[in-house]
């Protein structure tokens, strides 16, 4: 997201972000199909839903019935997304969190350093309606991604996939990122 005078969190922003969210996925699966003429499946993980926008964002809320829609638009054309949210125990979230602000204290711009921000926002997540959860309490960041594509692979997709070798993802993950998404090979 390009630096503004708005808040990175308002709903200009966020809307803007998950505005370029789908963007990248309809990029993505059109080089897809243009590289794979008979078969166009494939998977692609991001690590921040377009629904966190409904969260975050001030009026997210209006965010929420919009991300619905483009859900069913792509749908139609055959993308199909799944959402995963990976809960985690709250002291250990924490702990992590303030690893993080060691690492980037600018993080206190999104309330990062308190407390009861962290149980708000567990709280959302914890309650909200996600196609799948897991519980990260022990795995490394490959071991959670491999056992993630395996819980989908299980739940929702017939055809098989591998998982690459991945290049060690960053510690930390700054919003202002275009996402990192990660696309599985096939078996």
């Amino acid at each position: 997201m390009p630096q503004s005078s708005l808040h990175p969190q308002s709903l200009t922003c966020e809307m803007t972000w998950t505005s370029n969210w789908f963007q990248r996925l309809l990029k993505f699966h059109q080089e897809g199909r243009e590289r794979e003429r008979e078969n166009d499946q494939q998977i692609y993980i991001a690590d921040r839903s377009p629904y966190s926008a409904v969260f975050y964002a001030h009026h997210g809320h209006l965010l929420g019935p919009v991300i619905d829609e483009q859900i069913n638009e792509l749908r139609k054309i055959g993308i199909h997304i799944v959402t995963v949210h990976i809960k985690v125990q709250a002291e250990l979230l924490w702990e992590r969190i303030q690893s993080r602000l060691h690492l980037h204290p600018e993080r206190r711009l999104y309330n990062e350093h308190k407390k009861e921000w962290m149980e708000e926002v567990q709280q959302w997540y914890n309650g909200y309606s996600w196609d799948v959860t897991l519980d990260n309490d022990t795995d490394s960041l490959p071991d959670l991604l491999h056992r993630t594509v395996d819980v989908l692979r299980e739940k929702y997709f017939s055809i098989g996939f591998k998982v690459p070798v991945l290049r060690p993802p960053s510690p930390v993950y700054d919003r202002s990122e275009e996402g990192r998404i990660i696309s599985p090979t096939k078996a």
